[in-house]
């Protein structure tokens, strides 16, 4: 039984997924930004490189089933009968599920992801109804105002706390540490 480790844990595994698939993700991708650069080295020989960044329905996904994720890649790991390259991505996923960094920023994106992607619907299909869009877009300008509180901060911080470690309890020297260690 193998898992495969996402496209976007390694640059490298970007070529092993085919151009289709990864088009079609991003066709399907309600936002997505283009960065691309063109560099001459010193014999004369240009390279463009191409990035493209996109959200999909993985935050709100993986936030919704956050304890189920972890709970499968734990199921995983305890597992015997795993191959090495299966375990170390679903220790690599679980190390990720369990940083407070990663937790906190997926809980704050999914709120905002699921007002704009509503927005961003509302855009796409009543572009003629000028009025109405713009009072959904001041309403989640509204909406992201009251998100960016001291009030919903803490509720975000306070959820984060309770499924990872509180940095707050851990000494900054050990963090720094497991930080370092991490790959």
């Amino acid at each position: 039984m193998t898992l495969s480790c996402p496209h976007n844990s390694s640059p490298q595994l970007c070529f092993l997924q085919p151009p289709f698939l990864i088009r079609d993700e991003i066709q399907d991708a309600p936002f997505f930004g283009w960065q691309v650069d063109e560099t001459t080295d010193i014999s004369c020989r240009a390279q463009l490189s191409i990035i493209v960044r996109y959200v999909d329905s993985a935050v709100s996904t993986v936030a919704n089933n956050y304890d189920d994720l972890l709970q499968t890649f734990e199921n995983i790991i305890a597992d015997t009968t795993m191959d090495d390259d299966t375990l170390d991505c679903a220790k690599g996923f679980v190390r990720k599920l369990e940083d407070f960094e990663f937790v906190f920023m997926l809980y704050t994106y999914e709120q905002i992801f699921s007002e704009t992607d509503v927005v961003f619907d509302i855009v796409q299909q009543r572009a003629m109804d000028v009025l109405y869009c713009k009072k959904r877009i001041e309403s989640l300008l509204a909406f992201v105002k009251e998100k960016r509180s001291e009030g919903a901060f803490q509720a975000v911080y306070a959820k984060t706390a309770d499924l990872t470690s509180d940095p707050r309890d851990e000494p900054m020297r050990k963090r720094r540490l497991t930080q370092l260690q991490d790959p």
